[in-house]
């Protein structure tokens, strides 16, 4: 406890705590009334300065007071917390996430998030969400501000999800786009400007004409208009039109001198979103950090067990882009930051992606304390959440108490002792014993024993009908409205292997990414419970049909696939393919679902026989 002041403080502890006059320097002098929580003699980080080892009493809601106090006379109604060899922060804020449950609030708030900034979500949901928020029921999820749907033009990127959203074609409709925006309850509008060519995809786009009207008809409705771009191309044209900030940094080059004078012509901010980035690319930094147990003790095991083996497919996949430079680049030019993940994408889960991507910025160059602003006073600031980002008098009591000083040693963040929201505690003890659950749960199906029927190896000849020696008969899949499926059985009067019978998958695949068409497989039954075939290397199948690229996609419980595609040369002769599991890192003691067939838009057909798993 402390035994500063004493002498002025011991009369005033009968007004619970107070200052009169005599406060040491620097303290703020309030009166504090009703019952308190007071962190003690913590390291405490204000979201922009180091206050050094100071005290912070929280009433209600709301920090009243930074500054020194007397807590050494115990007093009823007051909580003390020994803040010695700890450090309090304000809660951090996700800068980019897209949020389709309220369990990724709840996620996000046990990591030490206590503010998510959606952007793109279901309106639906987001409506509902903002009513339980408003009705003071969400106190242990993280606070939700959103976008809605995302500006884009038809084709656009954002209407590959098979989720259907207004677009925009002309700049004569961007008013009236916003004001329905307004109507929603959108907290800011997120516009895409992006043709997909840094992906290696094809998506329809904004005219330039049309991208700067969307962006004054937001600031017109008074909200800001935060563009996505992937190119540096598109960040430029994107500032030039007007842009509050960037949703991403761009992976095709690096800055270069105009970007930087257009971000600082227009004091833009960018937000970062190098986890996601990084992913892509299976950056070794992110495979080390899902092996921390401190986070892990705070995350769904399935969760890092599916994002470890997308961070091992990815690895050499593909080259990481330059965004980690020049995240490093805009960081040195003054440039404002925000951290963010765009979970859930490549199966990233809320509230851990957030310190990962802390650590990337790290990597980038930031020092721990310029990366801990991006999360937590820079984006209060830039989205005007005056109540929030700071540890300061009158901020809300949003707050994150963690073991060690992040400030010489950003790994110190993992080490959560205590997580605040508007003063209310998160109830990490509970949250911890719900993933020591689900560790067990992890443990008892990798040790599960294998579906019954399955020790042959075969799944189907189709000799006779499209049922399977274990698990269920194959059964269509597609995307949904856009795409088409028909499956039958095939007779075959040729000789040899194959003529008895075969899946025969014809149909149709709609243009974009994301679509699909063919056959689901589930191994694990009548439930479709994830099955354990970790016994299993090798998938074999005998394929034909309309020659062209085919998929097999491998499900587990994150549902973020395995893609793995073969080549199909004709549709008359059989062709044996093999696909080695291991090298894909296809977790197979979690095989959800199976599929076969095509993700190439156009109409196909393929037929398959013989397939097995050995």
């Amino acid at each position: 406890m402390s035994t500063r002041a004493r002498g002025c403080f011991g009369a005033a502890v009968v007004g619970i705590l107070a200052s009169i006059g005599c406060h040491p320097a620097g303290a703020s002098v309030l009166l504090v009334e009703g019952p308190a929580l007071v962190f003690d003699d913590v390291h405490a980080f204000d979201g922009e300065r180091d206050l050094g080892i100071t005290d912070v009493v929280v009433r209600a809601d709301v920090i009243v007071s930074v500054g020194q106090v007397d807590v050494s006379v115990p007093v009823e109604g007051v909580e003390v917390i020994d803040g010695r060899g700890k450090t309090l922060l304000p809660g951090l804020i996700d800068g980019h996430a897209h949020i389709a449950s309220i369990s990724q609030l709840e996620q996000s708030a046990a990591f030490g998030v206590t503010t998510v900034l959606d952007m793109f979500m279901a309106e639906v949901t987001m409506r509902a969400i903002k009513r339980q928020q408003a009705k003071g029921k969400l106190a242990g999820a993280a606070d939700l501000r959103s976008s809605g749907v995302l500006a884009t033009a038809p084709g656009g990127h954002g209407t590959e999800y098979g989720v259907e959203i207004p677009t925009i074609e002309r700049a004569d409709q961007a008013e009236a786009w916003v004001a329905d925006r307004v109507e929603a309850g959108a907290d800011y509008i997120k516009v895409v400007y992006d043709d997909g060519h840094a992906f290696d995809v094809e998506f329809g786009t904004f005219d330039p004409a049309t991208l700067a009207a969307v962006i004054a008809a937001a600031h017109a409705q008074n909200l800001r208009a935060i563009v996505h771009v992937s190119d540096l191309p598109a960040a430029k044209q994107a500032l030039r039109a007007g842009a509050d900030g960037l949703a991403h940094v761009w992976i095709d080059q690096l800055a270069d001198a105009e970007v930087l004078a257009l971000l600082a012509e227009h004091d833009a901010f960018v937000i970062d979103t190098l986890v996601v980035m990084q992913t892509a690319c299976g950056d070794p930094v992110i495979r080390e950090l899902t092996d921390d147990p401190d986070l892990a003790a705070l995350i769904d095991p399935m969760l890092l067990a599916a994002l470890r083996t997308t961070l091992d497919t990815n690895l050499g996949a593909r080259p990481c882009s330059p965004a980690v430079e020049t995240l490093g680049q805009l960081n040195t030019a003054g440039v404002d930051l925000i951290a963010g993940t765009d979970i859930p994408n490549f199966g990233l889960p809320a509230g851990f992606s957030l310190h990962v991507d802390l650590a990337l910025l790290v990597e980038a160059g930031l020092s721990p304390s310029e990366a801990l602003q991006a999360a937590t006073s820079t984006p209060a600031e830039r989205f005007g959440l005056t109540d929030r980002g700071r540890i300061q008098p009158g901020a809300r009591a949003d707050l994150l108490l963690v073991e060690g000083d992040p400030l010489a040693d950003l790994r110190a963040l993992r080490h959560i002792a205590g997580v605040w929201k508007s003063g209310q505690p998160i109830d990490l003890a509970a949250h911890r014993r719900a993933i020591s659950e689900a560790h067990a749960a992890l443990v008892a199906q990798q040790s599960a024993p294998p579906p019954a029927g399955s020790e042959s190896g075969l799944i189907s000849d189709f000799e006779s009908d499209l049922s399977a020696r274990f698990g269920l008969p194959w059964e269509p899949s597609t995307d949904g409205p856009g795409s088409t499926v028909e499956l039958s059985h095939g007779q075959d009067p040729g000789p040899g292997p194959g003529s008895k019978g075969a899946l025969v998958i014809r149909g149709t695949v709609a243009a974009g990414p994301r679509a699909w068409a063919g056959a689901n497989f589930f191994p694990g039954g009548a439930e479709r419970k994830p099955a354990n075939l970790a016994s299993k290397h090798r998938l074999d199948l005998r394929v034909r049909g309309t020659p062209g690229e085919r998929a097999v996609l491998l499900f587990n419980s994150s549902m973020m696939p395995i893609f793995v595609t073969f080549e199909v040369s004709s549709a008359v002769e059989w062709r044996h393919v093999e696909i080695d599991l291991d090298m894909h890192h296809v977790p197979m003691w979690d095989l959800v679902f199976m599929f076969v067939g095509s993700t190439v838009p156009g109409s196909f057909e393929l037929q398959i026989d013989d397939i097995r798993l050995d």
